[in-house]
Parts: structure tokens; C-alpha cells; sequence
């Protein structure tokens, strides 16, 4: 209507009809990519593609639900409990039983002592006699239980089919027990209201942290601003595209073989051991590739139903679980409930920050403790905040068990301090930019070392990178060209943020096992788990670099390959996360090499002597290359295969900050609360990356993560029965290529050689927190148009800020200044 009444509407709201949001996200995006890589240790830091990517590209790459079934296996479908806080009076599988083509199922009988889910039980962060909620609830339940949350697993039907299985499942019959039902809780509440619903759940503190002065004094001082506040977190489900796996083949002399899509083997291989009574030698866990991951793939609950069905009917079991199930069980990012007290001076610098979070952890705590710890390392960020209290809980839910999802901790962290900062620029009449830049890291050595963030692989470019990324981004100029648009606009307002990041990294233990053959080729596995974060083609360009240093020329890649994961071949491989796996499986790997090359150089050695006695000058002389020294040292009865391992203790310890800054400008339809991400530019700091194309990607990919995350993934629960209702593709919503920013810079910071792994730096997670520079833009964007309302309070913005909410947020900016109607009603 607007736009057909363009010459007769006033100027100011012309701008909402002409040219939509809605045009404006389909239009093309464009932008660049901006890195250097040196040719000295090539293909190290050469933008390199994945050699398996034209068979994922073409759909012909092999996951673990493509391989082909064995004559004789079993399908598994599961079945759930769909009341939640009601105890089950019965559980009748006769109606499954009598489907065509079921052969059985597998109930918590079948399972035993041994029910759980993760590795480390009974966890020791909680007093049992206090948490006894947290013990009590075994993974698959039964008769007489109380269901925890609804979708808790009740067991599997094993039929000749997926289709048959599925059927069979929704013929379980299940009744509970009407006098014993009660509302379950689905959010973060105060240990007060829960204390009230749920007995014995009262809050366990896991993490605590102080640092300098009593904050208490710093707020107390008349030099200081005491400003309040709070904040609250959204969850995130992972979203991966392949959901949870498993093959279970029984094998009468070797136990059984286990092919499935885990980042964690070990905890694997260990929790179906003691399902089955067998030692750990005769499980055998095999991984090739995941369909992504994000935290979500530590879970080894269906793997061990998987195995105990093929143990109770000894035929090979495969259990694929569908989408809507799998989020079911699968929690996702720990969702928080904060309040602040932020001490400030008169110019915005913070003198002392009191902070206290409350999370979901959902009925049983799986990593949500990893997620508080992250959490209280993270908050900071990239300021320099010398005085802070910290406290951070976690408290039970009707809810699956909290897990990690990509930046577990470090996404609510960002969600925290940004917000704080917006609030101190808000009370103190300041810009928020003024504030941030007033507050960042300094790079002197002694305020480093004091803050913490002055180790050996830490190298702090976080003021030269912020300076950078303003002339870069031409932040002055666009933040003038915002405020001119807003000035002008009623329905279309634009806002434009700029944040800093400081990320934890931790690489954890990995072990590499190469194998050299006669002809050359070389055969590599390692203890990570390839995911799609391009891992295996870090390790190969590695390995090409370090045993081309024997002949003084790279090996081509195309003449290495690397082997599935297999814990009969490398055993006791923990998780692949923390966006370190392909750093510690790349070193674990580099040694091996290394110890290879030293065990065939006296080889080569005698080769070249011999060379040079040959003075014929015979031209049918062979060619010294790679693969006549592979020949000439297994002539010699050399070894030909070497181990090599990186500890994460010891000398073999490498914890370090990353850095980096980001900057977005995002425009809103006041009348609908669409919104557009005008242009995003990332600057980050992966120090020496051994795969630019690859950590660029990584950067992106967490960066829009951290956007769905922020604006759109909403994780809707029906508080009725502790349904989730938002547990497949139509009802969960995931960021597409309408959501990408229309423009977008992406800078490798040039210079830093600190990182650990040849002077290289993680990329998959940190770029994530970055995102939060869309968020608050976004609420400058609607700041502005609640201001022409004259309404100029501060609001909370809970996140996800979907549409639904920010409609509710620029509800008071209908009523425009001097107009007998609303714009909108």
C-alpha cells in the first residue's frame, strides 16, 4: 500500500513501501576474503580444499546410516514417555510385538546396572544425598519411574525394517499412574520457586570465581556508579544434518564392532563395555566422517540400546534416529537467567562487576557444568575488568540433560557483557562505542599478566586489531550515515555495533598412528573425529610438509590418505572439541612424521653415496624420490609405521586467548519486525593459519551459528507436559542464505606467530561471539524507533530476538509523534 501511495505519502514514511526488507534480504550478497599465507612450509597454510569434498559435494561420500545392511539386521526405532513429572503405571509392548516383521525390543530390564549415558557417573561436582534427582534417573526408565521429561526413552522395537520399526513403536502402550502427575518445570526459576515445585533441587553452585578487590568495596565507593541490571539467555538445539547413529555387528571371537558418528570413542567404547559385560578389547568403535556435530554427538545413550538389542538377539543392529526424536533428546545450548551490579566512574570505565547466573541443566547435568566453568572464563571477554565477583549455578528441569553446543559458555558470555556495556553507555548518556573502546584489553605486558592473559602462545593484537577494523569498516563514517537514516525514517530504522572477543582454548590429548608403503603413499589415522571441520586435510597437509623434509619436497596430498578412527587401532581417544581436534590430531601426527623421517634418513643417506660412486654416467640410474626410500627402508627391515601423540600435560600443554573483532550494521521494518543484516565485518586472529580457506569457513560458519542462536532458533516448550514443540524442520529455524549479511568482510589478522601447532590458532568456535555485534545493533535499531515514540526506557531483549519479539519490543513505536491514528494496531 505504501508503495502504490508513494507520492502521496509523507516523506518520512516513504521509505516503507518502496523498497522492502523482505527484497532487500534476497537481493545478492557480495564481499571479500582477506588472508596471506607464506610458500615456506608449503602446503602448510595453503588455502587448500578438502580432497573429500567433491564426493560430499556430489552426495557419494559414505556416512555411517549409508552403510549397507548385513543379511540378518535389525532395525531400531525408539520409544518415549510423553508425559512428563507422571510416574508410569505400565508399559505394554504386546500391540508392537504383534506388527509384521518385529522380532523384539529393549527395555530398561535389558540394560541393568550399567544405565547411563555418559561417561564419569556419578558425577562428583553434586552431594547425592542433596541432588538425589540427578542419580536417580537412569537413561532408559521403566515401570514405577517417575518420567523426568517428556520424550525420556523408554526403550527400542527391533523389527526387519525403519518403516516396520517406526510403526511398531506407536503401538507401545503406555499408562501412568493420573494421581501421582505433576506441572513440570521448563525454565529457570530461583531456587525459592523451585524448592516450591520440585523438591530437593535446590541450586548446586559449580562455579565461583574472584578476582582483585572485594567488589562489594569497589561498589560501596563514592567514586563509583553502581548500575543494575538483568539478563537472559536462550537455548539452541544443534541442528546437525546427519542425526544420532549407530552399527552394531556381533562378532563371536572379537566382541562386537561398532561403527557410529560420536566425538567422544572413548566414552563410547567404555559405557557399551560395561552394558555388556565385556572388556573393553572387544569393543571396537569405528568412525569415518559426521554430518555435523556442534557438541551434540558426545551422547552415547543410542549407541548402547543399539548394542544391547544386538547382544539380547545376536544380529547386527542399526539405529537411525529420526529428527524429531533425536531433538527430543538431544538438549541443546544451557540457557541462563543473570543479574548484574557494575560498578563504573563518571567516564564509563569499569571499576568492579558482580555476577550471578542461574542455568537449565535439565534432569541430569551431562556437560551443563562444562558450560558454567566456560561461562565464568569467558565473561570478561575482550575488556579489562581487573575487580569481579562470579557466581553461576545450575538448577534441574523438565528437560533433557544439558549439553555443550558450539562456544558452550562463551556465546551467553558475550550475550552478558555486551548487554552490560550497553546498559552502563545507557545510564551514564554515552555511546556505547565510547564505552567499549574505553574498556578493551590493553596490549601492556603487565596489565596482561595481571588480567591473566599474558601466556606464552597468548599475544594479545587486540588494540591494534579494534583500531584496524574501524578504518577498515569505516565505522564514524556509517555510525553518521545510521543516524542520518533514522533521522529521516519513521517505519525503516538502521543501527550499526562494533565488539571485541577474547576466547579460552584448550588443545586436549590426541594420538596419530602413520603408515608408509613402498610405492610412496602414506596411510594416516588419528584420534579426531572429522566432522566437517576439515581435520583430515589439516593432518595431510602436515604430513605432506613434514615427510617431504626427508627429499626437501612436499609428498602430494593426493597420495596420502587417512583412515577412519578405529579404538582397535588407537584406543582411549577422548572427545574431539573445544575447536582444538584438528590442531592436537595435526601435532600427534607431525611427530610421527618426524620420527619417521629420522628413522629413514641413514637409508637415503647410503642412497646418495651410492649415487655418487656411480661415475658411468649410466642415465637408467633410478631417480632418488619419496617412494624408492619407502622401498630401500622396508629393504632394510625398517618399521614402517610410527605413533605419535600430544599429551595436554607437561611440556605438551597449550592453553591460549584468541582474538578478534567484529563489526555489523542491520536495517528493520518497524511495522513487522523483519530485518535485514546490511554488512558484517569479522577481523580475527588465527595466527598463522594452516588452512586459510578452511578456518574462513569455520569463522563463518560459527558466526552465522551465532546468529541463529541470537534472532531466529527459538526452543518452544509446552508447559503443560514438558513437550518440545519445536523439534523439527518446519517448527525449528535455523538461519538460511536470506539471513547471510548482504555484505561481508571476513580478515585474517597478518603478523602473529604465537599459536602452538606450527604458530596456528583455533578458528571453528571463537568467531561465534562475534555475532553479538548483530544483536546490538539490532537493539540500537530499536531503540531508535521506540524513541520517536518518546519512549525512551531502557528494555530488556531476551534472546532469541525473533520477530514475534521484536514486534513486542517496537510495539510503542506505532503511535508516531503527531498522528490522530497509529501506524499500526
Amino acid at each position: 500500500l505504501l508503495t502504490l501511495m508513494e507520492k502521496n505519502v509523507h516523506h518520512e514514511l516513504r521509505k516503507g513501501g518502496v523498497e522492502t526488507i523482505d527484497s532487500l534480504r534476497k537481493s545478492v550478497s557480495k564481499g571479500y576474503q582477506e588472508f596471506s599465507y607464506p610458500d615456506t612450509h608449503a602446503p602448510i597454510a595453503v588455502p587448500t580444499p578438502l580432497p573429500s569434498g567433491k564426493f560430499l559435494a556430489s552426495g557419494s561420500a559414505k556416512f555411517t546410516s549409508d552403510l549397507k545392511p548385513l543379511p540378518g539386521t535389525l532395525h531400531a526405532a525408539l520409544v518415549i514417555a510423553r508425559r512428563a513429572r507422571a510416574t508410569i503405571k505400565n508399559i505394554d509392548w504386546s500391540g508392537a510385538l504383534k506388527m509384521p516383521g518385529v522380532h523384539g525390543y529393549v527395555s530398561k530390564e535389558d540394560l541393568g546396572e550399567s544405565n547411563c549415558s555418559t561417561w564419569g557417573e556419578p558425577f562428583a561436582f553434586y552431594d547425592k544425598e542433596k541432588f538425589p534427582l540427578y542419580y536417580t534417573s537412569n537413561y532408559v526408565i521403566g515401570i514405577g519411574d517417575e518420567v523426568p521429561f517428556h520424550g525420556k526413552p523408554l526403550g527400542i522395537v527391533l523389527a526387519d525394517s525403519p518403516a516396520r520399526a517406526r510403526a511398531a513403536a506407536l503401538r507401545v502402550l503406555t499408562t501412568y499412574d493420573e494421581s501421582t502427575l505433576k506441572e513440570p518445570v521448563v525454565d529457570v526459576k530461583s531456587s525459592k520457586e523451585l524448592e516450591q515445585v520440585c523438591p530437593s533441587c535446590a541450586l548446586p553452585t559449580v562455579s565461583t570465581q574472584k578476582k582483585g578487590t572485594d567488589v562489594k568495596e569497589v561498589l560501596q565507593s563514592s567514586e563509583v556508579t553502581e548500575i543494575r541490571g538483568k539478563v537472559h539467555t536462550g537455548s539452541q538445539r544443534h541442528f546437525y544434518m546427519e542425526n544420532q547413529v549407530a552399527y552394531v555387528i556381533p562378532d563371536e571371537e572379537m566382541g562386537y564392532k561398532i561403527y557410529c558418528a560420536t566425538q567422544f570413542p572413548s566414552a563410547a567404547n567404555s559405557l557399551i563395555a560395561k552394558l555388556l559385560g565385556l572388556p573393553q578389547s572387544m569393543i571396537q568403535i569405528i568412525h569415518n566422517r559426521m554430518g555435523g556435530s556442534f557438541g551434540g554427538k558426545y551422547d552415547c545413550t543410542f549407541v548402547g540400546m543399539a548394542a544391547v538389542g544386538a547382544k539380547k538377539y545376536d544380529r547386527p543392529v542399526k539405529f537411525y534416529l529420526d529428527k524429531n526424536n533425536d531433538m527430543r533428546n538431544i538438549s541443546g545450548r544451557v540457557s541462563y537467567n543473570a543479574e548484574f551490579k557494575v560498578g563504573v566512574d563518571k567516564e564509563g570505565r569499569i571499576k568492579g562487576l558482580d555476577f550471578e547466573a542461574t542455568g537449565s541443566a535439565g534432569a541430569r547435568p551431562n556437560f551443563a557444568w562444562f558450560t558454567n566453568l566456560s561461562l565464568a572464563t569467558a565473561l570478561s571477554g575482550g575488556y579489562a575488568i581487573f575487580n569481579q565477583d562470579f557466581r553461576a549455578y545450575l538448577t534441574f528441569t523438565n528437560l533433557p540433560g544439558g549439553q555443550v553446543v558450539r562456544g558452550p559458555g562463551e556465546i551467553q558470555a558475550g550475550i552478558c557483557m555486551e548487554t552490560i556495556i550497553e546498559r552502563i553507555a545507557y545510564e551514564l548518556g554515552k555511546d556505547s562505542h565510547d564505552i567499549r573502546t574505553l574498556n578493551l584489553i590493553s596490549e601492556d605486558k603487565k596489565i596482561l599478566e595481571t588480567l591473566g592473559f599474558n601466556g606464552k602462545y597468548d599475544n594479545c593484537t587486540l588494540q591494534r586489531m579494534w583500531k584496524t577494523l574501524e578504518e577498515r569498516a569505516e565505522y564514524k563514517s556509517r555510525a553518521a550515515a545510521v543516524q542520518k537514516f533514522n533521522s529521516e525514517n519513521k517505519l525503516r530504522k538502521r543501527g550499526i555495533c562494533m565488539v571485541p572477543l577474547r576466547y579460552s582454548v584448550n588443545m586436549w590429548k590426541k594420538s596419530a598412528l602413520v603408515n608408509l608403503y613402498t610405492d610412496g603413499t602414506v596411510l594416516v589415522r588419528t584420534g579426531g573425529s572429522e566432522m566437517g571441520q576439515g581435520l583430515n586435510v589439516k593432518v595431510q597437509q602436515i604430513v605432506s610438509y613434514e615427510l617431504g623434509r626427508l627429499l626437501g619436497e612436499s609428498i602430494p596430498i593426493e597420495d596420502i590418505k587417512m583412515a577412519p578412527m578405529d579404538s582397535n587401532v588407537l584406543s582411549c581417544q577422548i572427545f574431539t572439541g573445544g575447536s582444538t581436534g584438528s590442531e592436537a590430531s595435526a601435532e600427534a601426527a607431525r611427530r610421527a612424521c618426524q620420527t619417521l623421517v629420522n628413522r629413514m634418513r641413514p637409508v637415503l643417506q647410503g642412497m646418495e653415496a651410492k649415487v655418487k660412486k656411480d661415475v658411468t654416467g649410466d642415465s637408467s640410474q633410478p631417480a632418488i624420490n619419496f617412494a624408492a626410500v619407502c622401498a630401500a627402508a622396508e629393504g632394510a627391515n625398517l618399521q614402517m609405521q610410527a605413533l605419535g601423540h600430544w599429551a595436554d600435560s607437561g611440556d605438551d600443554k597449550a592453553s591460549y586467548q584468541t582474538w578478534g573483532c567484529g563489526c555489523s550494521e542491520v536495517e528493520i521494518d518497524v511495522l513487522t519486525g523483519e530485518m535485514v543484516l546490511l554488512r558484517s565485518d569479522l577481523y580475527y586472529d588465527a595466527a598463522q593459519s594452516l588452512n586459510p580457506s578452511i578456518d574462513i569457513g569455520q569463522a563463518e560458519g560459527a558466526f552465522m551459528m551465532g546468529i541463529g542462536m541470537l534472532l531466529q532458533e527459538e526452543t518452544l516448550i509446552d508447559s503443560s507436559n514438558g513437550e518440545l514443540i519445536s523439534h523439527g524442520t518446519w517448527e525449528y529455524k535455523p538461519p538460511l542464505a536470506v539471513n547471510v549479511p548482504k555484505e561481508w568482510n571476513v580478515i585474517f589478522f597478518q603478523g602473529n606467530k604465537s599459536g602452538k601447532v606450527l604458530s596456528s590458532k583455533a578458528s571453528g568456535e571463537p568467531p561465534l561471539v562475534m555475532s553479538t555485534s548483530v544483536l546490538m545493533a539490532l537493539r540500537h535499531a530499536i531503540a531508535d524507533a521506540r524513541k520517536d515514540a518518546g519512549n525512551v526506557d531502557w528494555f530488556d531483549m531476551p534472546t532469541p530476538v525473533t520477530v514475534e519479539q521484536r514486534l513486542k519490543l517496537l510495539q510503542p513505536a506505532w503511535k508516531q509523534k503527531g498522528l490522530k491514528e497509529p501506524l499500526a494496531s
